[in-house]
């Protein structure tokens, strides 16, 4: 299994650095994974999830391992770096250099920007 795409969206929450969503051997999307970012620069990957009627959250898609995880983790914050054009520090992170474009496809050799209408 390869992740063949990742598409990043910036956020207008201030705890979430963006959304994105990541497609596997081009068959297979997962929408809604969330990319947050400490104070520190470390990053996170929130992946998709829903609140109970009891107030719990839970997650609908998963990693059932931490190889799985780390590969999926290493693709999206690779293409978030490459989205918001600064590897380390973002103060503000809707500010994108990239104009007319509303999010960032990760493609394997290239990227591609394109616009919702």
């Amino acid at each position: 299994m390869e992740i063949t795409r990742v598409n990043i969206f910036p956020s207008n929450d201030e705890d979430v650095a963006a959304l994105c969503s990541i497609t596997f051997d081009d068959c297979f999307m997962v929408h809604g994974l969330r990319v947050k970012i400490s104070k520190k620069g470390d990053y996170f990957l929130f992946m998709s999830d829903r609140k109970q009627a009891d107030g719990a959250y839970t997650e609908i898609v998963f990693a059932v391992n931490n190889e799985t995880r780390r590969m999926i983790e290493e693709k999206v914050f690779a293409a978030d770096k490459k989205f918001a054009g600064e590897p380390d520090a973002r103060p503000s992170r809707w500010k994108r250099r990239f104009s007319g474009a509303d999010h960032f496809s990760l493609l394997p050799s290239h990227f591609t920007f394109k616009s919702r209408m």
